[in-house]
C-alpha cells in the first residue's frame, strides 16, 4: 500500500484506479470513516511553533524594529494619530465580531457530516 499521507488520502496499488468505480467509491468511503480524532494536533503544533518563533524574535529585537536603528517608540505616529486610530478600531473591530458571530448563528447546524454515499 502505498501512502501519500498517514491519515487523510490513501490509495491502494494504482491499478485499482484503472478498472471501475467501485473499487475507487469502497475507497473512498472507507477514507471518510478512518478520520482521527487528533487531526488537530499538527494544526496546533504548528501554530504554537510559529507563535514561539514570532515571539522569541520580537524579544531578542525589544525595543528595536530596525537593529540598533529604530526603536518602537521613534517608530511611533503622534498622540493625534495614534487616538484617532483608536476610535476607529473601537468601532471597526466590534462591527466584526458582531457579523461573524451573527453569520456563525445562521449558518450554525446546516451543514452535515462529510459522505460518499
Amino acid at each position: 500500500m502505498v501512502y501519500v499521507s498517514a491519515v487523510y488520502f490513501a490509495v491502494a496499488d494504482t491499478s485499482c484506479l484503472d478498472r471501475s468505480d467501485p473499487c475507487l467509491y469502497f475507497k473512498l468511503s472507507k477514507l471518510a470513516k478512518d478520520v482521527d480524532d487528533k487531526e488537530w494536533l499538527p494544526f496546533a503544533f504548528t501554530v504554537s511553533i510559529f507563535l514561539l518563533a514570532f515571539g522569541g524574535l520580537g524579544y531578542s529585537l525589544f525595543p528595536y524594529l530596525v537593529l540598533d536603528q529604530i526603536s518602537i517608540w521613534d517608530a511611533a505616529s503622534a498622540a493625534k494619530s495614534l487616538q484617532f486610530v483608536l476610535w476607529g478600531v473601537l468601532v471597526t473591530v466590534p462591527a466584526i465580531l458582531g457579523y461573524t458571530i451573527f453569520a456563525y448563528r445562521i449558518f450554525w447546524g446546516k451543514t452535515r457530516a462529510l459522505s460518499y454515499d
